[in-house]
């Protein structure tokens, strides 16, 4: 915005997004070791697509070897 001298509005309307999701922070922690398993998951169950890890719970991913 600096470069182009345009405001926040300005630059937001042209990229078609809300000021407030430009300054959007998220509270979320990062939970890496759940991300990673999931992630191994898929890998190894191809078959399933993205439904068997997004159904798995975190208690039964966190029991799962």
């Amino acid at each position: 915005m600096d470069e182009r001298k345009l405001g926040v509005t300005r630059a937001c309307g042209l990229v078609g997004i809300s000021r407030s999701l430009f300054a959007y922070e998220s509270k979320r922690g990062s939970d890496r070791a759940l991300t990673e398993r999931m992630k191994a998951l898929a890998a190894a169950k191809r078959r399933y697509g993205y439904a068997y890890p997004c159904a798995a719970t975190p208690r039964r991913l966190a029991s799962e070897p």
